[in-house]
């Protein structure tokens, strides 16, 4: 599983007057900071006439009643629909997206601390369609924070500005914990057998069994004492060969039983097939499929928020922080080296302090002083073009300590290949 952490995303402006690294200008109000790096849609395709529930593989579900998506004149679609959704949950993701996560509220400017994002968008054949007026879509937005406090807000692709819509609060994911139920371990049946009473038999002793009867009475699920039996004598006998079903008769000093059972192999399948035939080797790529879909409903988040959307685009589950909160700070006037030179345009920074990333783009010269925790270790990064990422860490922090003008040094760069290596890179820090 991805470390998921609390993201602090603070929209501000780095600039100096000197030097000559050329860095893009930033314009957009969604601006990825890698060039062909991004975090992709999964694209769902849906019939709009008929009412749609989509799960996505991380557990968030989104309930599309029917007859809800028009036309940019408000005709209904009929045609196919693409569903196209991203969710932003880790560090990396949020970053890399370039969506803007500061926040304004009466003159005053606020740093979002994100327990996720997402953005739900549909078009038919490249055209964007729109949700109908008066008519909502259902989400259970996957949450790996469950902390109270956040809230929901949507953002103005044209402005930039957050709209708050409503608070959030993250409850139980139940489907995850109903799924789980269903495939719980104890459906593969690892009896104590005493394989010496049996040497003909010995070469199943690296198989499991799976319960495949119809009598609920005689599942092992609801019967516990029979994997404590001393079963001393086994037999097996073909019920159904093509679907790989045996009769196991089952004898202890004191007990008989007989289950319908489906041989499951845990070792290398290539040492037995002398003894399979085809039933069972079906029989067993059905327990493997079981199983991974079991491992999938177990990445899923275990909480899940809950609202509806009445338009596509992006949200994001927040709540606000300001630095200026805090007790345990330093100020200093930052400029930045990088291959020695000073930055003289606008660039990405990212500011990392104990568990929580800060996100910092500066713009033009009337910024503020620029503010660091000192009561926990800090990093800084600062992307640059062609998906270079220079870092400089602690020591830079404790000469900057009591300077009002500091020039952070950045001395170790690294070239950043995919999204996959900046979640490693971040994870690393």
């Amino acid at each position: 599983m991805e470390k998921i952490v609390l993201i602090i995303l603070i929209i501000l402006t780095f600039f100096s007057c000197n030097g000559n690294l050329e860095l893009a200008a930033e314009n957009p109000i969604i601006n990825p900071p890698f060039e062909g790096i991004d975090v992709p849609f999964n694209v769902y395709r849906i019939n709009p006439a008929e009412e749609n529930t989509i799960e996505t593989e991380r557990g968030t579900v989104i309930k599309i009643p029917a007859n809800a998506i028009v036309d940019a004149n408000g005709t209904l679609i009929n045609d196919e629909v693409n569903i196209n959704y991203r969710p932003f949950h880790s560090s990396a993701e949020i970053i890399a997206s370039g969506i803007p996560m500061g926040y304004d509220s009466l003159g005053q400017s606020y740093d979002f601390v994100s327990a996720g994002m997402f953005e739900l968008t549909a078009d038919v054949k490249g055209e964007s369609v729109f949700i109908k007026e008066g008519m909502t879509i259902d989400m259970e937005f996957a949450a790996y924070n469950g902390d109270n406090g956040f809230n929901l807000y949507t953002l103005d692709e044209a402005s930039g500005d957050w709209a708050y819509v409503e608070p959030s609060v993250a409850i139980e994911n139940e489907r995850k914990e109903t799924a789980l139920q269903e495939f719980k371990d104890a459906f593969i049946i690892e009896l104590d057998i005493d394989y010496r009473s049996n040497p003909e038999l010995e070469s199943f002793d690296e198989m499991a069994w799976i319960y495949s009867g119809d009598d609920v009475a005689k599942d092992p699920i609801k019967n516990p004492w029979i994997f404590g039996e001393k079963w001393r004598d086994i037999k097996l006998s073909s019920i159904d060969a093509n679907q790989g079903l045996y009769n196991m008769h089952l004898e202890s000093n004191s007990k008989t039983l007989d289950l319908t059972v489906s041989p499951y192999i845990q070792g290398d399948e290539a040492t037995y097939l002398a003894a399979l035939n085809d039933g069972i080797i079906a029989q067993n790529e059905a327990v493997e499929a079981r199983k991974d879909e079991e491992l999938a409903v177990r990445m899923q988040a275990n909480m899940v928020r809950k609202f509806s959307v009445s338009s596509f685009g992006i949200c994001n589950i927040d709540t606000i922080k300001r630095l200026l909160e805090s007790e345990e700070l330093f100020v200093t006037n930052a400029n930045f080296n990088v291959k020695n030179e000073l930055v003289n345009q606008a660039g990405k920074v990212i500011l990392i302090s104990g568990n929580e990333k800060t996100m910092v783009s500066r713009h033009d010269k009337n910024w503020p002083e620029m503010m660091f925790k000192s009561d926990e270790e800090n990093t800084l990064l600062f992307i640059l073009p062609k998906n270079e990422v220079a870092l400089c860490g602690q020591s830079e922090f404790d000469k900057a300590k009591g300077n009002a003008d500091y020039e952070f040094k950045f001395t170790d760069y690294r070239k950043i290949n995919s999204l996959e290596e900046f979640e490693d890179l971040l994870a690393g820090l």
